[in-house]
């Protein structure tokens, strides 16, 4: 009886849909049916959660009206989801479902339906985990998205560069230059121009720049030329002045650093698209003074 009463319900719906009034010798359709609110039984459209907080978490709808979220808040669609640095949220859609955002992250939710979620990452960082079942989650930025049905994801966004990659479980892409699909232990990177790399996630965050030899120069300025993981943002601190590069698909990077006479120490960073760093620094040493003369002078008597 469930079962042929389920069948008429949805035949009804389907009518309903289709009904049209003659009104004036026109055909009408009928206005203002929600349809696609309607998800068939045993199909449920998932309900998201924030499920943990830690640090301020901020929550704002679609009219921008912006307040803490709360353990258990139920988050819909079109809902930004903010958190400051050193916070931490978590939203969760049932037990298949996790999506953690680490800090200075923000989100909108713009899909929720029967067959998973849908998020946009404007900054930030977060870890997408889709545990074994029928839904998804998609995570996206500009067209470049990467989903999941099964397994562990972490997307970023920094300086306008999206990357992903697999921990564990297999993942689609779109926008990310070619690449369509994602295994275990690989990492995409898509730059805004449309260059996109794939290749294995790095042990460790390498730096090496090549300094001017003895680490003394007479010239005014210096190219600091070096290597680090492709997309790490690369910044050279001089005294109060701070210089910053993103490295290329390659890893390369340059950065024409400007001397005063004398010593100064250059403080090195590269921070990954994932917030990994590395630092190193050098003392350097602008000598303009001209070399001492050689030989003597004699004295006339």
């Amino acid at each position: 009886m469930a079962g042929r009463a389920t069948k008429s319900l949805s035949v009804g719906l389907a009518v309903a849909v289709g009904l049209v009034l003659l009104v004036g010798g026109t055909l009408t359709l009928l206005s203002n049916l929600e349809v696609d609110a309607w998800v068939s039984e045993g199909s449920p459209a998932p309900e998201l959660k924030v499920t943990y907080t830690r640090g301020q978490v901020e929550i704002s709808d679609g009219s921008g009206r912006r307040q803490p979220a709360r353990q258990g808040e139920r988050v819909a669609r079109e809902d930004r989801i903010s958190t400051a640095a050193g916070a931490e949220a978590i939203l969760s859609a049932g037990e298949d479902i996790e999506l953690r955002l680490d800090g200075a992250t923000g989100i909108t939710v713009r899909e929720i339906h029967r067959d998973g979620v849908e998020v946009e990452l404007a900054d930030g960082q977060v870890r997408a985990e889709v545990r074994a079942g029928d839904r998804s989650l998609r995570v996206s930025n500009d067209g470049r998205a990467v989903q999941t049905r099964e397994g562990a994801v972490r997307i970023a966004m920094r300086d306008g560069l999206f990357a992903a990659e697999l921990e564990r479980g297999s993942a689609t892409a779109e926008g990310l230059g070619g690449i369509s699909v994602l295994s275990a232990g690989e990492r995409a990177l898509a730059w805004p121009d449309g260059t996109a790399t794939l290749g294995p996630i790095p042990d460790e965050v390498v730096l090496d720049v090549a300094w001017p030899e003895g680490g003394r120069t007479r010239a005014p300025s210096i190219l600091a030329k070096g290597v680090t993981v492709a997309g790490a943002t690369v910044s050279l601190q001089l005294g109060d002045k701070t210089f910053q590069v993103q490295a290329d698909p390659r890893g390369r990077f340059e950065i024409e650093l400007p001397l005063t006479e004398g010593q100064q120490v250059v403080v090195v960073e590269a921070v990954d698209p994932f917030g990994e760093l590395v630092t190193d620094s050098v003392r350097l040493e602008r000598d303009t003074r001209p070399p001492p003369l050689r030989g003597g002078v004699e004295s006339t008597p």
